[in-house]
């Protein structure tokens, strides 16, 4: 039972990366293609790079927080945090996060790859 909501804290996390890299790939393709004059291979280039760089970022924030070992909420917000994550931290919510953002950008650059 504990494993199933440990698996369900996980993929809300995954669908909040999801959604994240959803919002993303929109706004940035649409200043990309503005920018660009409606190129499409350099419209997904430059989606892919935003990906990848929020992503990265999004990796090192979980590293420092390992590190300094302040990987939970504040006690202030730690029963909002419970109603919508049970089992797994804001650590784990960051780094389950950019993994999404990362896979997407694997995605997109494996689509550019055959494509291209």
């Amino acid at each position: 039972m504990k494993v199933k909501n440990y698996l369900l804290d996980i993929l809300k996390a995954m669908a909040v990366g999801l959604i994240t890299s959803g919002i993303i790939i929109i706004l940035v393709g649409v200043i990309a293609l503005i920018v660009n004059h409606g190129l499409f291979q350099t419209g997904l280039t430059v989606v892919r790079s935003a990906l990848c760089i929020l992503g990265a970022l999004g990796l090192i924030i979980s590293a420092a927080m390992l590190i300094s070992k302040k990987n939970g909420v504040s006690k202030d917000y730690e029963k909002e945090w419970q109603a919508h994550f049970n089992h797994i931290n804001l650590l784990g919510v960051i780094l389950t996060v950019s993994s999404a953002l990362l896979l997407i950008a694997g995605g997109i650059d494996s689509l550019l790859y055959i494509f291209y």
